[in-house]
């Protein structure tokens, strides 16, 4: 699960849009898209 998402500062934007694919890691992309983590229940 993935939040796109458009940053606006001083008229310059940043689009975290980046949705990485099956099995592809989130940090190869330039600007990845926000998403929680999951983790086990302790």
């Amino acid at each position: 699960l993935h939040f796109p998402v458009v940053q606006e500062c001083d008229g310059i934007a940043e689009r975290w849009i980046e949705i990485p694919a099956a099995g592809q890691d989130e940090d190869a992309l330039e600007y990845p898209a926000p998403g929680p983590k999951l983790l086990p229940k302790k």
